[in-house]
């Protein structure tokens, strides 16, 4: 990263963030602001294509039944492209580190800003960095209590057929050792990593919002993030059309929206067919409740956020 090409006015505004941590609400909130073009997870296409295709040299063992080696997945691959002429949306297949990199080099129409919403683990510090883009951009995280993301990710992996049909449906999962490809523990290790050297590259504590205080106060916290960020603030993002249409103006993978696959109706759907922020329930004090693998992510992430959470924009006006 270089320190010339990160300011408040940039054309270019990340938002880093974990799973379920109400990013894709976010995103489409954002989706409503006038000249602004919204990249949806570019760098976790890119991510999965080293799934997809074993970059990393995971044993066989490991790689046979994964998302992106059993049957649903792989007639997602090649049949969806044929499904959707939105000229926003891409094969998955094609978007690679190096290609969303040459993508977001390229200026968007003039007056127009970009907003891209990836999540922390796709950009793996000293390894990915160098495929960030070589523009003026504006990093900023959204981050939520891991005693709410991790119960809500096993969740999710148990529902997903995407994943649950590679573990012979076994009515559990164990989210540190099932999903090896995925680093699952490291979730906020990754985040908190990415944020310091954004801290040390722009000399300034970025921009960190807590997904949960947004939900109950987005009247003060959006407009202090559209305040930090550049962005013109204005009543109306407090809510939008539920309808899923703003999604086709979102430039992405056309496997991530089509409406009729597991990991459309588990990860993005509910977030997707919002037209508001639901305030959020309150998180209970311990980890003694909760299965061994959920309290071991939680216990290993809460450091990393809680560091970020004390650097948060705060809800006081």
């Amino acid at each position: 990263m270089d320190k010339s090409k990160t300011n408040q006015d940039a054309g270019t505004i990340f938002l880093w963030t974990n799973p379920r941590s109400l990013s894709t609400v976010f995103t489409k909130c954002i989706s409503f602001v006038d000249n602004i073009q919204v990249w949806f997870e570019p760098y976790s296409c890119a991510f999965g294509n080293n799934i997809y295709c074993n970059q990393f040299n995971y044993p066989t063992s490991l790689m046979n039944g994964t998302y992106w080696r059993n049957e649903t997945t792989e007639q997602q691959h090649t049949t969806v492209s044929t499904r959707s002429s939105n000229r926003n949306w891409f094969e998955e297949r094609i978007m690679t580190y190096p290609w969303v990199k040459e993508q977001l080099e390229t200026p968007e129409p003039e007056g127009c800003r970009r907003f891209i919403k990836n999540m922390a683990y796709d950009i793996n510090g000293d390894i990915d960095f160098e495929y960030l883009p070589n523009v003026k951009c504006r990093h900023t995280f959204l981050i939520r209590n891991p005693l709410k993301v991790y119960p809500s990710c096993k969740t999710a992996f148990l529902t997903d057929p995407g994943y649950s049909n590679g573990l012979n449906g076994l009515r559990d999962v164990d989210l540190i050792n099932d999903f090896p490809y995925f680093p699952i523990k490291s979730f906020y290790k990754i985040m908190h990593k990415l944020w310091c050297a954004v801290e040390s590259v722009e000399g300034t504590t970025p921009v960190v919002i807590d997904a949960d205080e947004l939900s109950n106060k987005p009247e003060i916290l959006l407009r202090k993030y559209f305040d930090a960020v550049g962005l013109p603030w204005s009543e109306k993002y407090l809510s939008w059309n539920a309808s899923r249409e703003i999604t086709k103006e979102w430039k992405t993978a056309r496997e991530r929206m089509n409406p009729k696959s597991g990991r459309y109706k588990v990860w993005y759907k509910t977030a997707i067919e919002s037209s508001q922020f639901i305030p959020a329930t309150k998180v209970g004090p311990s980890t003694r409740n909760l299965s061994l693998d959920i309290r071991e992510c939680v216990e290993e992430s809460m450091p990393y956020y809680e560091s970020m959470f004390e650097k948060r924009i705060k809800t006081e006006l």
